[in-house]
């Protein structure tokens, strides 16, 4: 379990519609963040881990409604999905009308009834992320927060990924690990190539899937950039065989003027930042 990471004066529990609420939910585990648009701090985030998968979503449930940090009033609530069934479409090729076939033809099991179709736009990057929740589960957080937007995990990664390929002018391969899953995706130059989810069962599996990728594109393990994120940490096997493979390893790291209010670890940062980019994102 991460403790809390916060500082006393950082939070002030008189001004939260200033703040914008995060809040990743998780099989693995459940997080929030606490952002100050006006000053761009992070004033609280908060992870906890779970040893037995919370399939149902039961426990990050029963945190949410325990959690006294997010019984405040906020400027925006933003909830993201990690778990939830998604796929990348293009802008203007499909309709609206399209997009749930797309998703049934990914995911067969979303045909059923129980799941809601969600929808998040990559708009400068003419991309649409449409993804399926369980229906109780959007009933939930709509109860709970009424007026929460709604965010697949990967949104704010692609989104990163994309505008930092392009500032650089430079191809970048984006990894973001989680326990039992990793997402690989490829930009150049701020374009989309490539974006997948693998499951993973040891170390090997993630040098052997990140090799894969960069085969397949003819990318240079000696000259292009692997960016590394999620939950790793620098003396973990991951990290050790990553960095044997591909010489231009590194961890993403928020914009310098983007400050963090925490004595946290460099390791803990990197397991919520894709909940620390949701609302640069957004």
């Amino acid at each position: 379990m991460m403790h809390l990471l916060v500082k006393d004066t950082a939070f002030d529990s008189k001004n939260t519609r200033e703040y914008d609420l995060s809040i990743r939910i998780s099989a693995d585990g459940f997080s929030f963040c606490i952002y100050h648009p006006l000053t761009k701090t992070f004033v609280c985030c908060k992870h906890v881990d779970f040893s037995v998968k919370d399939t149902k979503y039961y426990r990050n449930q029963a945190i949410a409604l325990c959690e006294p940090y997010l019984a405040y009033e906020y400027r925006r609530t933003l909830v993201v999905f990690a778990d939830e069934k998604n796929t990348l479409i293009p802008e203007g090729v499909f309709q609206p009308a399209d997009y749930l076939n797309i998703l049934h033809f990914n995911y067969p099991e979303t045909k059923h009834s129980g799941y809601e179709l969600l929808i998040n736009n990559l708009t400068v990057f003419s991309i649409t992320n449409i993804f399926a929740v369980y229906t109780e589960q959007i009933t939930f957080w709509k109860e709970v927060f009424p007026s929460a937007e709604f965010i697949h995990m990967h949104t704010p990664l692609i989104d990163a990924l994309l505008k930092e390929s392009k500032k650089e002018d430079i191809q970048l391969v984006w990894l973001y690990i989680q326990p039992t899953s990793i997402f690989l995706s490829y930009a150049d130059n701020g374009k989309l190539i490539f974006s997948n989810t693998f499951p993973i069962q040891s170390a090997t599996d993630i040098v052997y899937a990140c090799g894969n990728v960069f085969e397949q594109f003819g990318l240079s393990q000696h000259h292009t950039k692997l960016i590394l994120t999620g939950n790793y940490t620098s003396k973990s096997e991951i990290y050790s065989l990553l960095h044997t493979h591909f010489a231009m390893l590194d961890e993403y790291a928020l914009a310098s003027d983007i400050i963090i209010q925490s004595s946290s670890k460099s390791s803990d940062i990197q397991k919520l930042m894709d909940l620390l980019l949701v609302p640069l994102c957004v």
